[in-house]
């Protein structure tokens, strides 16, 4: 498999979301709905969850032009400190293993029997992907928190699914974020680079569930432009917030770098 697909996968694998809701499931009363944009970020980025730790299992289905395939994913996240994946066959062999930190990303390709050692900005050299392992680590949490900006767009959407729509421009980057009008938690978000339309990447959210006081998504779709059109499905099996767990990253002495 390319390496750069792989790659691909892994940033997306960290596109998981999870996102908090209050410890009972009810729903948002009028004089509670945001009046204006700086109070509708409010409650969105009041909704955001900050756990020391993730762990998660999920299915990865996905389609780069006209190959697809299937891989399983074990994902370990500690806040502001790494995220470690894991990527395995249907049988349970492994094919990728890498842990990515503030600073760098090491990757351990077990089918080519090689590895590397990158600095964070190699996802922007490979995907035109800004911000790094913050941004990975966000959307992770589904955490991308919206800055308080006076030139946000603000409009309101009252069909079968009433929802905010918030559009705006963060230096290089166009963002659209869909916010869920009850909920506040966002079901869809695209980033744009607006030096390169072609750099596109759209994230959607779907069937939410509750599990321990959080409300997070057991499906997510995305769709990354680039020179090829990546489409991925991400379907969750586990979710445990705060669960010790034994990371290990080692690289056989037998294995070859590569640059």
């Amino acid at each position: 498999m390319n390496k750069n697909i792989l790659i691909f996968i892994m940033f997306l694998v960290s596109s998981c979301s999870i996102t908090k809701n209050s410890k009972k499931e009810t729903k948002i009363l009028n004089h509670n709905l945001p009046q204006n944009t700086k109070e509708l970020i409010s409650q969105v980025n009041n909704h955001l969850i900050n756990p020391e730790s993730i762990s998660l299992i999920a299915k990865i289905n996905f389609k780069i032009g006209s190959k697809t395939q299937s891989l399983n994913a074990n994902i370990h996240l500690i806040k502001d400190s790494l995220i470690w994946v894991s990527l395995r066959t249907s049988l349970g062999i492994e094919v990728v293993r890498s842990v990515i930190t503030k600073d760098s990303i090491s990757y351990i390709n077990r089918i080519e029997k090689n590895y590397f050692i990158k600095p964070i900005s190699y996802f922007k050299e490979t995907l035109n992907i800004n911000r790094g392992y913050y941004l990975l680590e966000e959307i992770l949490l589904s955490s991308p928190k919206i800055l308080d900006q006076n030139d946000y767009q603000w409009n309101e959407l009252k069909d079968n699914h009433s929802s905010y729509i918030l559009p705006y421009i963060l230096y290089s980057e166009n963002n659209l974020y869909v916010i869920n009008s009850q909920t506040f938690n966002i079901e869809y978000f695209s980033l744009i680079e607006s030096k390169n339309p072609r750099r596109e990447i759209k994230v959607h959210f779907q069937s939410f569930a509750l599990k321990d006081g959080y409300r997070y998504p057991m499906k997510i779709g995305v769709d990354l432009a680039t020179d090829e059109l990546f489409v991925v499905e991400i379907l969750y099996k586990k979710v445990d917030f705060n669960k010790k767990s034994s990371i290990s990253f080692k690289i056989p002495k037998s294995y070859e770098r590569t640059d």
